[in-house]
């Protein structure tokens, strides 16, 4: 039986946010809502037909006497002057004998019953009602268990997965919701999801998509189903791991990749995506299912197979960063700074220079998350690290551009060889292709081992894992920011690179890759010397 802590779960715009939606929810209403700042005695405003006002209006107080001492120094002669017809009340705190009867006497003739002030224990007796459900899981706040609980439920987790890779993406899910902040993007595709329990967030890249598939999966399962979270690669992956009684959400990320290789197995895939997610929505309430894609791969992927129009457009939710509000933005740059290894003068440098970072035209969460992770340079100073970050964010392709020529050339190959490759990529099949690497070699230098390039990647652009089902290690990039970027790469330097993949190749899709995707690029010498190995091959 729910029992949450308002004042010390939520921050004051998040408690005005979780009123507002209870007294909507409640009174089958719709009310305007107002950015931060001085609210004027307004957090919610309606206007019936009528003509009608209500006004309704948050407190995030921790006892009532403060509480009402504000109220009558403060808010009573603002909801006078604003002379609504109806006030209602929202406070974090629980109230005792007679203390709403003093508020409502304090503003009579605007509030006319005590079901308009609403206290902890209303609030908490309203959310366990089952039609509240989505409300709570708008705030993640209210339902993550403390870091202990969640830890043990992890262990449990790990222990029953079917894959290891779900349950690392579970520990990313769980480390992400640190930091999340639960936009007005999010609440809509919660609300989308809990109707259709399938949902396709698409958008440009870095704008949170798939932190929002973590939370909207952690959101349905918590908490005691996190076994149920499953991470797949494929539609295949998804029916293998489908149990029928079991209450399962499936996170298809970057459905459709970015790069569109391998051709016949995606069109496989994607006439069977119907057929999925028909299976989903008959489950009822035991299956879930979220894919992600970037917007300009779904409109591709369209052109192509345009009879997937009507779902996709159907289940879809486009994510970009205009979608967010300058409020969201600020408290994602704050949650970042927060969970941040950097020192308290970077910090405090970067909280003064917040309005400028959020209306760079290129700052999106990704791009900050990425940059705050990177080991800072001792002798940089707070305002040398800003203008770091700004330049990151006028070019990020220059951030990825430096890491990777800080790579030895072993991994330079090796992210190129994958980049190629159908992915997840299996380790065997790396080694395969990178022996013919090390035979290109001077016998003369020292070589490093495939583990050491992996150990290597692994910093920065990839993810390595066991899959029981291919009984061995799986290899994929950590995010697709790093496909766009090294694709790009291979675009721009084709004459030096180029050949170089080719002796390495040793499956037939990374030729095909290369011909359908680089050729074009290409000069006539290199695109004979594609064609050739596809002869060949």
């Amino acid at each position: 039986m729910s029992n949450f802590d308002f004042h010390a779960l939520l921050e004051p715009l998040e408690f005005e946010g979780l009123v507002c939606d209870i007294v909507q929810l409640r009174e089958g209403i719709f009310l305007e809502t107002y950015k931060e700042g001085r609210d004027s005695g307004i957090d919610g405003l309606y206007i019936d037909s009528n003509g009608r006002k209500t006004i309704v209006q948050a407190k995030r107080y921790k006892n009532f006497n403060k509480l009402c001492r504000d109220l009558e120094r403060l808010e009573l002669h603002k909801v006078r002057k604003l002379n609504p017809d109806r006030y209602i009340l929202g406070v974090s705190f629980e109230f005792g004998p007679g203390e709403k009867e003093k508020i409502k006497e304090l503003f009579d003739g605007y509030i006319s019953s005590e079901g308009d002030i609403l206290g902890k224990k209303d609030m908490n007796r309203l959310l366990r009602d089952p039609k509240y459900e989505w409300i709570v899981q708008a705030y993640p706040k209210l339902w993550m268990p403390s870091i202990t609980i969640f830890k043990k439920i992890l262990n449990e987790s790990v222990h029953r997965a079917a894959y290891k890779e779900s349950a690392e993406e579970l520990k990313e899910a769980l480390n992400t919701s640190k930091v999340f902040v639960p936009t007005r993007i999010y609440r809509e595709a919660l609300h989308k999801w809990s109707q259709n329990h399938v949902i396709i967030l698409s958008g440009e890249p870095g704008v949170g998509k798939t932190s929002m598939a973590y939370l909207l999966a952690l959101a349905y399962l918590q908490p005691n189903d996190l076994d149920g979270f499953v991470w797949a690669n494929s539609i295949d992956d998804v029916y293998k791991m489908l149990e029928d009684e079991k209450k399962q959400v499936f996170i298809l990320d970057d459905f459709w990749g970015s790069i569109f290789h391998e051709e016949h197995r995606r069109r496989n895939d994607e006439n069977r995506l119907n057929k999925l997610i028909k299976r989903i929505i008959e489950s009822k309430v035991t299956k879930r299912l979220i894919l992600t894609t970037r917007e300009y791969v779904l409109q591709q992927g369209l052109q192509k197979h345009p009879e997937l129009r009507d779902t996709l457009d159907k289940y879809s939710l486009i994510c970009t960063m205009e979608e967010y509000g300058y409020g969201e933005k600020t408290s994602i740059l704050f949650r970042h700074l927060y969970v941040s290894k950097l020192e308290y003068e970077y910090v405090n440098y970067l909280f003064g220079k917040y309005s400028e970072i959020i209306y760079h035209p290129n700052y999106n969460p990704r791009v900050l998350a990425i940059f705050l992770d990177k080991e800072l340079d001792k002798d940089c100073s707070p305002e040398e690290y800003y203008n770091e970050l700004w330049d990151y964010f006028d070019n990020p392709g220059a951030f990825w551009e430096s890491i990777f020529k800080e790579l030895s050339p072993e991994a330079q190959m090796v992210a190129l060889l994958l980049l190629i490759s159908s992915t997840p990529m299996r380790f065997i099949d790396m080694n395969t292709c990178y022996v013919k690497y090390i035979e290109l070699c001077n016998s003369n230098t020292k070589i490093l081992n495939l583990e050491e390039c992996i150990a290597e990647l692994e910093k920065t652009m990839i993810k390595s894992f066991y899959s029981e089902e291919e009984e061995g290690i799986l290899l994929k990039f950590n995010m697709p920011a790093v496909q766009d970027f090294l694709y790009s790469y291979i675009k721009e330097n084709s004459e030096q690179y180029i050949p170089l993949i080719l002796r390495c190749c040793a499956f037939f899709n990374q030729l095909q890759f290369l011909l359908e995707h680089q050729a074009k690029h290409c000069s006539h010498r290199v695109v004979n010397l594609i064609e050739q190995q596809c002869i060949l091959h």
